[in-house]
C-alpha cells in the first residue's frame, strides 16, 4: 500500500495495521521524507516497531524486544527476597 507525502499533514489520530505481514507486505508514503517523527510513532503493528522510511518511503519496521522468561521471573523473585529480609529484620525488633 503507497500513500502520497504526508509529512505536511497534522494527524489526529495513530494507525493500526491488521493482517499486514513483514517482509512481505509494504506500506510506503512516496519519499524517504514523507512521514515525520510523530506520525511514525502512531503506526502500530503488534509485535513490531516503526523504525523510519527506507531510501523509497516504506517504513522499514524492527521486531520489539520481548524480554526474556527468566528475567521475567527472577526480577518478581528478587523483589520478594528483599521483602521478606526487611520483614525478619522487622520481626527481630518487636
Amino acid at each position: 500500500m503507497e500513500f502520497g507525502d504526508s509529512s505536511a499533514v497534522t494527524w489526529t489520530f495513530d494507525v493500526t495495521l491488521l493482517h499486514f505481514t513483514v517482509d512481505t507486505d509494504e506500506l510506503g508514503f512516496t519519499l524517504p521524507d514523507g512521514l515525520t517523527p510523530t506520525q511514525l510513532a502512531g503506526i502500530h503493528l503488534e509485535g513490531y516497531t516503526p523504525i523510519g522510511l527506507d531510501a523509497n518511503g516504506f517504513v522499514e519496521f524492527e521486531v520489539a524486544p520481548v524480554p526474556e522468561p527468566t528475567v521475567a521471573l527472577i526480577i518478581p523473585a528478587f523483589l520478594g527476597v528483599i521483602g521478606f529480609v526487611y520483614w525478619r529484620r522487622r520481626q527481630g525488633r518487636v
